[in-house]
């Protein structure tokens, strides 16, 4: 029962690694202190959409704003999403 769990878990893992937005417009930079292809992007899509809005361009802010959609964008950024 328990290598069940883990194993459902592992796959969960694995399907949320492979839903990532664009790696070739995100540069590898903005997370320095992180692997970007270890990153669970669902789980810590506040910390993602906030550091790319500080420290990321125009094409990247277009980039987060495709992959997480501009309401939940939104949601984290408030009325500053509009003036970027």
């Amino acid at each position: 029962m328990l290598q069940m769990f883990y194993d459902i878990k592992e796959e969960k893992r694995k399907v949320a690694l492979a839903n990532h937005p664009d790696f070739s417009i995100l540069r590898k930079i903005l997370f320095w202190d992180t692997d970007i292809h270890s990153i669970d992007w669902d789980r810590y899509y506040k910390a993602v959409i906030e550091r790319v809005f500080e420290r990321g361009d125009a094409s990247e802010k277009e980039e987060i704003i495709r992959f997480y959609g501009f309401e939940k964008v939104k949601t984290v950024m408030g009325e500053d999403v509009l003036a970027n």
